[in-house]
């Protein structure tokens, strides 16, 4: 999935459509050429090759730090934070993990709940590459073995199903896909999708083939999709988005799990899910409060800014769930770029739905303003 920290972040029926020309992946580091995009298992190789020598109480340069994080997937991966600190953090957790002599260290770490807090990245990683390092061998044998091609293809095809026909004869660069140890998740980036390797290795072939759709479902949206600038229609376009290509590879909450997230995050998961209504019904009471002059601009848009946690999935998936169940797929599919049809759509299946908001006029015409 894309389970981004909102607050350091800017989540079938397999038909072939294409068959993209590739060779077979590299498996010692390099780039997979496809006619469209590349696979590299560079960023993980060299992390795995760092983890190596730290377990074997060796030295890693700073020369080695440097190539590890000048690599394409970590290139990528911090092209929207804060790259001294997220480097500082990431070399701080594979040290910590890997050296013996931070084992206590380690276990302290450990035992500290994960929170959406100040923390939470640190502690992420702290988890995620304890659970990797739990299965190094594994993981190994995973960059190695696995034929890369054949799920990304897979990934593909799957991405189309979803996909309105006016696109379907559309061939676009797809974004280069790049394994890496990181928090447990996958992400779309600039012009990149990044996936940790634990994340992958966990999840299994059938769950990554559809992680790989998701993404890619983002990547043909933005052939259509337009760029908004207004931070309500930027909200608004992160919970369609999400919301419909959740569909491809999330099940319906409550869920009992969340890729490598303990209980605590999938708690407030299920949580934020079912608190739909009620957030919804707030950005149409805070958008009115605006729209009467209570507020100014300066404090509407603070308050709009990451509006919705878990990056919009959590609401945005409860809305996409019931246009579907209401209407039918085949409705989001149609209007996959349009969030303000999505609202629309929303609106029209939540008349006569006990607990659900439904949006003001207000609300709807000033979108229409907006757009």
């Amino acid at each position: 999935m894309t389970l981004i920290k909102p607050s350091r972040w800017p989540l079938f029926i397999t038909i072939s459509l294409i068959l993209l020309a590739c060779v077979r992946p590299s498996n010692n580091g390099k780039s997979s050429q496809y006619s469209e995009y590349n696979f590299t298992t560079e960023s993980a190789v060299k992390a795995i090759e760092i983890a190596k020598l730290l377990q074997a109480n060796k030295n890693v340069s700073d020369e080695e730090w440097e190539s590890l994080f000048n690599s394409e997937g970590y290139s990528n991966y911090l092209i929207y934070s804060n790259s001294p600190s997220q480097k500082r953090e990431i070399k701080a957790a594979v040290e910590t993990v890997f050296n013996p002599a931070y084992e206590d260290k380690l276990d302290s770490l450990m035992n500290i709940p994960l929170l959406m807090d100040q923390d939470y990245f640190k502690l992420s990683l702290i988890r995620n590459f304890r659970d990797l390092k739990n299965n190094f061998d594994k993981a190994q044998i995973f960059l190695e073995s696995t034929d890369f091609n054949e799920l990304i293809t897979s990934g593909d095809s799957l991405a189309r199903t979803y996909l309105p026909k006016r696109v379907l004869d559309s061939l676009p660069k797809l974004y280069d896909i790049h394994l890496i140890l990181s928090d447990p998740d996958a992400k779309v980036m600039e012009n990149a999708i990044v996936f940790d390797l634990n994340m992958a290795l966990n999840r299994g072939t059938d769950d990554l083939i559809k992680i790989i759709a998701h993404e890619f479902h983002h990547n043909y949206r933005a052939l259509t999709a337009k760029r908004y600038e207004h931070p309500l229609m930027i909200q608004l376009n992160k919970i369609h988005q999400e919301g419909v290509a959740d569909l491809i590879d999330k099940d319906e909450p409550p869920i009992q799990k969340l890729s490598l997230y303990p209980k605590t995050i999938i708690d407030m998961y299920n949580s934020d899910y079912e608190n739909t209504p009620k957030k919804l019904k707030n950005l149409d009471l805070l958008t009115n409060t605006f729209l009467n002059q209570e507020i100014d601009s300066l404090t509407y848009y603070g308050r709009l800014e990451n509006f919705f946690a878990f990056g919009g999935h959590t609401n945005g998936f409860y809305m996409s769930l019931k246009i579907a169940k209401k209407k039918n797929l085949q409705i989001l599919i149609d209007n996959y770029d349009d969030p303000i049809q999505f609202i629309e759509i929303y609106n029209e299946v939540t008349q006569e739905s006990a607990g659900d908001h439904v949006f003001s006029s207000e609300f709807i015409d000033y979108l229409k303003k907006i757009e």
